[in-house]
């Protein structure tokens, strides 16, 4: 009886902490698709040990990528990038996100490269798509963010919209951690097809 107790204690403080919500889980990383059959490994190489595998068309969630190789969280093994998409469906590598959210109005968003929406700024109206922001001076320097109502953007830490992505929805004054100055990627999301 008493094992039962604590562990009843034990499971309530884990989910008052919202550590047990599948919300949670799913903002600390970018979801992906296995594109094909894929072995897991211990770290980012064929060269470390295979911990399991993955299905094609499975959804999984990359906490994070080094060089090819990308982190699944939620199996617990490192995949090869050739292997995933980061597109709203599974597709080729680098294919890309085809955002389109019928809850994105037309409108613009500002990046800035200072906090509380200072510095310089980069205003893109809804529908741009900036895979590499290498080629217009951007990347690795969005601190802050203010956005039209009803706008919304994806920002990614990697080209091509790999790795780990945000969605915005609303000014943030200061971007989280892991994209605060980090962002080499923009997609603006529209009610329309491109």
């Amino acid at each position: 009886m008493r094992i039962e107790t604590i562990f009843a204690a034990l499971l309530l403080f884990v989910v008052a902490l919202g550590l047990g919500s599948p919300a949670t889980a799913m903002s600390l990383g970018s979801t992906a698709h296995v594109i094909r059959d894929a072995s897991l490994y211990g770290g980012p190489g064929a060269a470390y040990p295979v911990t399991g595998s993955v299905t094609a068309e499975q959804d999984v969630i990359v906490t994070r990528c080094s060089g090819l190789w990308c982190l699944i969280d939620d199996e617990g093994g490192w995949i090869s990038k050739e292997n995933v998409s980061f597109g709203q469906h599974a597709g080729e590598l680098l294919q890309g996100p085809r955002f389109i959210d019928g809850r994105a109005v037309d409108g613009t968003i500002c990046f800035y490269d200072g906090a509380n929406f200072s510095g310089h700024s980069l205003c893109l109206d809804s529908g741009n798509v900036l895979p590499d922001l290498v080629l217009v001076g951007w990347d690795n320097r969005i601190s802050s963010v203010s956005v039209e109502p009803g706008t919304s953007a994806t920002l990614c830490r990697d080209r091509n919209f790999s790795s780990y992505c945000v969605r915005i929805l609303e000014d943030m004054a200061h971007l989280p951690r892991l994209i605060d100055n980090s962002a080499s990627s923009i997609q603006m999301l529209t009610q329309s097809p491109f």
